[in-house]
């Protein structure tokens, strides 16, 4: 059954009286509370047809203290929340990856995935090089060479491009997104690696600083989010992991680092809002996860998950997410695969992820504004 039947189903309980009526007989207005707190318990999918239903039903869920109250809810568990992954932006697409868990026969991944529409209409879009900077609360952050970077949020489609930044460099090799829950703002980061100064960019004031800090030259590549900051493995003897404290504007060295033999391959990710770390043995088709199972205490590393890649068709994989029951998605030879721990790979489809993933919920958060805060 899909989410709009759910949702459309529990609508329509909802709103029946005992006698099998509509408790809509009466002026809308005097049912406003009552049906605020059905839709806030609805999928953002069936929010985005109900808005059809009438004028103040639009202007209801568009309204900022519904989409804060629908935010909160999902947080809390009270209402259907869903995550999906992104991982495709020429076309957009994204996965119900968890209900890959079903997935019986090779290529049955296709069930579940979704093509989305990017609504910046660009001229060479096609051939322009573009990459996925992060997402945060179900916005997604994009930057596309000529146009800059866009958030967007790919259920409501609505989305803001962000100014250019200052910077004397080509490029940047460093970036992140994320959310100061101190200030309720969005932040952007880009830099570049042996470079130590970054820009930071916030949504409320609409303009970039620039931080200067010799640890951010010591990071490469997309930052994962977790407890208000953006993370970055560094390699060394002893390795360490250096988080950008989104609230504070710093950086702080989490370490030493949970090890067993000689690692070939450290990569970190993010699973039940646990900082987590993907790790492969010299010599060895073994993949461990480490979780950190109190974030900043060292001593809660955890091995959570051991695996096998021998079945794999490749050497060079990246670890897209972590499902509730254990497997894990991996990108691998052009295709998106499921491995489970009895070492059984099934291909879910063929992508191309040059341009990165992520993981978004589906939200009703604004672009523009960007306002979570509680109500």
């Amino acid at each position: 059954m899909g989410e709009d039947d759910c949702g459309a189903r529990e609508l329509k309980r909802a709103l029946t009286d005992h006698n099998g009526g509509s408790v809509l007989k009466g002026a809308l207005t005097d049912y406003d509370d009552i049906i605020c707190e059905i839709l806030a318990r609805l999928p953002v999918k069936s929010l985005m047809r109900f808005r059809c239903v009438c004028k103040s039903w639009r202007a209801l869920i568009a309204g900022s203290y519904f989409v804060k109250k629908h935010f909160l809810y999902q947080e809390r568990g009270i209402s259907h929340n869903t995550s999906r992954l992104l991982f495709s932006i020429d076309p957009p697409q994204s996965i119900d990856y968890e209900a890959l868990k079903d997935l019986e026969e090779d290529g049955d991944g296709q069930f579940a995935n979704r093509e989305l529409d990017f609504p910046v209409r660009i001229p060479d879009y096609s051939t322009a090089r573009k990459r996925i900077v992060g997402s945060c609360n179900g916005l997604v952050c994009v930057e596309i060479e000529g146009t800059g970077i866009v958030l967007w949020n790919p259920c409501t489609r609505d989305f803001k491009v962000l100014p250019n930044p200052p910077t004397k460099f080509h490029s940047f090799d460093l970036y992140g997104f994320g959310y100061d829950s101190t200030t309720d703002d969005f932040k952007v980061i880009k830099g570049r690696h042996k470079v130590s100064l970054i820009r930071v960019f916030t949504l409320k004031n609409g303009s970039w600083m620039t931080l200067c800090n010799h640890n951010a030259a010591m990071c490469i590549g997309q930052g994962s989010l977790v407890n208000g900051a953006l993370h970055w493995f560094v390699p060394g003897q002893p390795s360490k992991i250096l988080c950008f404290d989104l609230a504070e504007e710093t950086f702080e060295e989490i370490g030493p680092l949970p090890d067993r033999g000689y690692l070939s391959r450290t990569l970190i990710l993010i699973h039940r809002n646990c900082l987590c770390l993907y790790r492969t043995l010299l010599g060895l088709p073994d993949v461990l996860i480490w979780m950190m199972k109190e974030y900043g205490v060292n001593e809660s590393w955890t091995q959570v998950i051991q695996l096998s890649l021998e079945t794999c068709p490749e050497a060079y994989l990246r670890l897209l997410c972590i499902l509730e029951n254990g497997e894990i998605l991996i990108h691998s030879g052009g295709s998106v695969l499921l491995l489970n721990d009895q070492k059984t790979l099934k291909k879910v489809f063929e992508a191309d992820l040059r341009y990165g993933a992520a993981i978004y919920k589906e939200t009703l958060v604004s672009p523009v504004t960007g306002s979570i805060a509680d109500i």
